[in-house]
């Protein structure tokens, strides 16, 4: 996963420089990515394997697309740009601006505008997408979205801002400065750009603070970064020095950081699996860790994948299903549960399991100094580990029940692993 990240990640600066080029000049595009490449926004999401560097390349790369079509005025470039914006929509679900950008500068042009960019960058993308969105709401009912998405809106504006002041402090204030002093006004596209950042930066304000979800304005805020430098003189070459050295300089925690306790993790798992003779393990725990675990992930009846697979087989071929009403437990020797203190809740809600079970081991860990420099993170300040317990054939009959509607839980996963 890590090596997604990786090579999203260097074609977002690919991209990135040719943006700017574009916009500007070579030098900005070269300053553009220089800003970029050593803000711990990417220095982070550059190896975490998450989502985000691919968003970040998939976000960049239809406005760059569509900002070349504008200048070109050719329908292939606004299908190319449309194709792109697509990729955007089935990546992340905070693509919406991007469409919303489009549609205003779209309209600022639309006496001039190729007569098929509504089609192409607008209407083709939300076609692309309509097979996803049925798919979801056919497994997740509008009900469960509300309850999920509506206690989280809010006016976060400002908790964003603090996030790109934090971990893209460069790009940010240059940007700032550049957009209150410079040049810009008089060159639409730098106008247009200023759009893409302005509408981005309003809707997502209205989302709860997540600070990578503000990940996919700092390659766009670095070209403003470079814009500005490139205009100061023989004294960029010291500003751009000073920036890099600050930049790096207040992302050192990142840079020094690593992490072994997805595999240690893995590991233990392993000896369990082996030695105590587990076949089902209980995952309570990140992604990032139970990707790691050997074996095969089940999909439990009540899952919006199995809903789905229901419509479309093929996704449950091969697949282990575990269903409701038929407890598969009761003739299970010993479980392995793997818990992250991140999901302690569960040991309120499901307290017989955990009262049965045995704690046979534990590792202490620290997650990625972004996440303790994030204020609005309420576990900042808490210790993070993962625990190991152990059921019996004993345990398992006095907690049969809770034990199986544990595994339908949401957050859980219940790994398999043959004999």
């Amino acid at each position: 996963m890590a090596l997604i990240s990786i090579t999203f990640s260097c074609l977002t600066i690919f991209i990135l420089y040719h943006l700017g080029k574009m916009l500007y000049s070579e030098e900005v595009g070269l300053y553009a990515i220089t800003f970029f490449v050593t803000s711990e926004y990417f220095l982070f999401f550059s190896q975490s394997g998450l989502s985000d560097a691919t968003f970040t390349f998939f976000s960049t790369s239809s406005l760059f697309l569509f900002l070349r079509a504008l200048r070109s005025n050719r329908t292939r470039d606004f299908w190319i740009a449309g194709l792109l914006t697509a990729f955007c929509l089935y990546t992340k679900y905070s693509a919406a601006p991007i469409i919303v950008t489009f549609l205003i500068i779209g309209i600022l042009n639309r006496y001039a505008i190729n007569r098929h960019w509504f089609v192409t960058t607008i209407v083709l993308p939300l076609i692309i997408f309509v097979p996803y969105i049925s798919s979801f709401l056919f497994t997740v009912s509008p009900i469960e979205i509300g309850v999920r998405h509506i206690p989280l809106l809010g006016l976060n504006h400002l908790k964003y801002a603090y996030y790109l002041l934090i971990f893209a402090p460069v790009p940010f204030v240059h940007a700032l400065i550049h957009t209150c002093f410079g040049r810009w006004r008089h060159d639409k596209f730098a106008v247009y750009l200023l759009i893409a950042v302005i509408v981005f930066f309003v809707v997502l304000g209205f989302y709860h603070p997540y600070f990578r979800l503000a990940y996919p304005l700092v390659p766009l805020l670095s070209i403003f970064a470079g814009s500005l430098v490139a205009s100061l003189g023989k004294s960029k070459y010291y500003i751009v020095a000073i920036s890099i050295f600050a930049s790096l300089m207040l992302s050192l925690g990142t840079l020094r950081y690593t992490t072994k306790t997805p595999r240690d993790v893995a590991s233990i798992v392993d000896r369990y699996t082996i030695t105590k003779d587990t076949a089902y393990i209980y995952s309570l725990t990140p992604p990032n860790i139970y990707f790691y675990i050997n074996g095969e992930i089940a999909v439990p009846s009540t899952h919006p994948w199995y809903r789905m697979g229901k419509r479309f087989p093929w996704l449950l071929r091969n697949r282990l299903i575990l269903e409701k009403e038929t407890n598969v437990l009761s003739n299970e020797k010993r479980i392995l549960l793997v818990h992250a203190t991140v999901f302690d809740t569960f040991k309120d809600e499901y307290p017989n399991v955990y009262d049965k079970a045995t704690l046979v081991d534990n590792i202490d860990y620290e997650d990625a100094p972004v996440y303790y420099k994030d204020i609005f993170n309420p576990l900042r300040n808490t210790q993070q580990s993962y625990e190991f317990y152990l059921l019996s054939e004993k345990d398992i009959l006095q907690c049969l029940d809770q034990l199986w509607n544990l595994g339908f839980e949401r957050e859980v996963k219940v790994i398999y692993v043959a004999p």
